[in-house]
Order: C-alpha cells, then structure tokens, then sequence
C-alpha cells in the first residue's frame, strides 16, 4: 500500500492535482487543504474544522470507500478504510496559540495535543497515522522541541509504528521533513517528491510518499 502526506499550503494549485495522482497513493493524508477538495478517482472526507484562513486542517482521501470516524481533535482528521484507521494531524507550530491549542509555551502545547490523541490512538487495531507534526524526527530541532520530538517518538513505539519519512529532507528547509507517515511495518521505505511544477512550487511543504507492504 502507498500512502502520502502533503501540506497544500491552502490551495489546489495548477499542477498540484496531477503531482498527487501521479505519486499513485491509495491513501492520501492531506493538511492545509481548501474546503470541498475532489481529486479525480478518490473518495475525500467531508469539511471539518477549519483554519483562521479558511483552510481545513487535516484531509483524507482514498481510492477505496472510506467511513469517517469521529476526531479526538479539531486538528485532527479520521477515517476507517479496508478495516485500517487512518489518522491524519496537524501538530502546533512555533507560534500557534489559541485554540484549538492548550498549555502555556511550544512544548506544551505539543505535549498536550498528543496527550489527547494518545488514547484514541492506542485503541486503534490497524493505525496509519501521519499529516504535518511540525517536527522533525532526526537531525537539527531548528523549529522542533526536543520534548515533542521525544513525546512523538516514544508514542510511535508504543504504538509499534515507523516513520520513515524522519530521514527525509523537508525542501526548502536544510531540515528533515516535518510531514510524516507512520505505519506498522519496520521495512517501509519514503519517496521525496519535490511539490513544484514547471519550475514553480506548489507549496513550501513537499509531498512523501510511504509504501508498507503489510497493509
């Protein structure tokens, strides 16, 4: 199975829909998407919760039929799809404040978002859970917390998920990647693909693309 995951930076831009249906993901976890998103041969989830500037926050779309599954976060997207829970976040940022945001600095403010996606989570038989955690996972923090970072990690191992994508670049950042995918198999691989077309970037945030062969 491929399962990708992009930041859209709030627009479908020309070109974006054929980089996504030429990464050939059955599964796509899609963040700062604009609301009422169709992307040709997929089924996508209905509008949630939206961003101040309008966009949603968090996206699923799947060439198979999906069942929409009730968000432990506003921030957070969900969707059962073949008997496998598909979780698709976005984590605060370095200035993120208000809601849907809880706790006094960056790193509690991680610390909480994910205590209350924990339980969820483990309660999961089949989990993929992925989207833009605004943390790298490897290399320098450079806009990470280390307490997020380590929270993040030792929530993926209790869960017994991989997140290939920690090594790869982000883009247009000298970071790792800040977008993940993460997926029960320790022998799946990530594919970078720069999200510009002719010459032109699509969004600041480039697409990965996961293949996990025990799904």
């Amino acid at each position: 199975m491929l399962i990708a995951s992009w930041n859209l930076n709030r627009e479908v831009r020309d070109g974006a829909e054929e980089l996504l249906l030429g990464a050939g993901a059955d599964v796509l976890l899609l963040t700062e998407a604009p609301p009422h998103l169709a992307l040709t041969g997929y089924h996508v989830t209905p509008v949630g919760p939206l961003m101040e500037l309008g966009q949603q926050w968090a996206s699923i779309a799947s060439r198979q039929p999906l069942e929409l599954v009730e968000s432990p976060h506003p921030a957070t997207t969900v969707a059962r799809v073949g008997g496998i829970t598909f979780v698709c976040s976005v984590l605060p940022w370095g200035s993120a404040q208000g809601t849907p945001w809880r706790g006094d600095g960056y790193a509690e403010r991680m610390l909480d978002a994910l205590d209350d996606l924990d339980p969820f989570l483990r309660d999961q038989e089949r989990l993929v859970w992925g989207g833009d955690w605004n943390h790298a996972l490897e290399g320098p923090l450079d806009g990470s917390t280390r307490r997020g970072r380590d929270r993040i990690d030792e929530l993926l191992t209790s869960l017994g998920l991989h997140a290939p994508t920690r090594h790869e670049p982000r883009g247009v950042y000298a970071i790792n990647s800040i977008d993940h995918v993460a997926v029960p198999d320790p022998s799946a691989t990530a594919q970078h693909i720069v999200a510009q077309a002719g010459g032109r970037r699509l969004s600041d945030h480039d697409l990965y693309v996961v293949q996990a062969n025990d799904l």
